[in-house]
């Protein structure tokens, strides 16, 4: 049975809430209670596979969307699904190792650029062709693309470089960026080749990239430096 794009997309919707439900269930069940955990793995397990499948699906199809010059679709289904948007900022053509971001830098198109940075995506990462994103945008003559590349690539090194999961957020360290914010749900944030968790209801401080600025120990309201000093502006306890 095919599916179409936006059932595609529902169903991607649904699989997080339900995989969502059941690891609250099984994090509340005791660990005596063998056959039950073991039936809940098992369903999260299958659920995590179907997952995988459809967003692998969904990403090859989004990405020769983009390919096509299709952005304005592309953007509307991260719109609807940030956690496909995070995949995709992942995503790399098997072929030629091109991401979405080489794509974005291809047609100059700095609002998917900004998009996909925000997402997590590397501005690093060389392709098959050793081309990283700022050499195609550059050899296309995309010369605005390219700063906008350059100048996201500053907020990034040891500490702070995109995040390997899809499923964790972007750092950063622009400090003269910072913007404030407040957590709508939690959210996992790499840094230091570990995970920042911000609870719902924390401040934090964003770039302009609304990548998370996060300082030393993984500090973020706000972040601060090795001698526990705000690295914000006028801000600090």
């Amino acid at each position: 049975m095919d599916f179409t794009h936006d059932e595609l997309i529902e169903a991607l919707r649904q699989t997080y809430g339900i995989i969502a439900k059941l690891d609250k269930a099984l994090a509340g069940l005791s660990k005596t209670a063998k056959p039950q955990r073991t039936l809940a793995e098992r369903r999260i397990k299958a659920l995590r596979i179907a997952q995988t499948l459809m967003l692998e699906r969904a990403g090859a199809t989004l990405y020769e969307m983009g390919k096509q010059d299709q952005w304005g679709a592309v953007l509307s289904a991260w719109k609807s699904d940030q956690k496909l948007g995070q995949w995709c900022a992942h995503y790399a053509k098997p072929t030629s190792g091109w991401t979405f971001l080489h794509q974005a830098a291809f047609f100059g198109n700095e609002p998917v650029i900004k998009e996909l940075i925000r997402f997590g995506a590397s501005t690093v990462l060389q392709a098959k062709d050793g081309l990283a994103p700022v050499d195609v945008a550059s050899s296309r003559g995309n010369e605005s693309a390219a700063m906008v590349l350059t100048h996201a690539t500053q907020g990034i090194g040891p500490l702070w470089a995109a995040p390997g999961d899809w499923l964790t957020l972007p750092s950063s360290c622009l400090w003269g960026e910072a913007s404030p914010r407040r957590a709508s749900q939690d959210m996992s944030v790499s840094y230091g080749g570990g995970v920042v968790h911000i609870r719902e209801g924390d401040a934090y401080f964003v770039d302009s990239f609304d990548r998370i600025l996060v300082g030393w120990h993984g500090t973020y309201d706000p972040p601060r430096g090795m001698d526990t000093e705000s690295m914000i502006d006028d801000h600090d306890d």
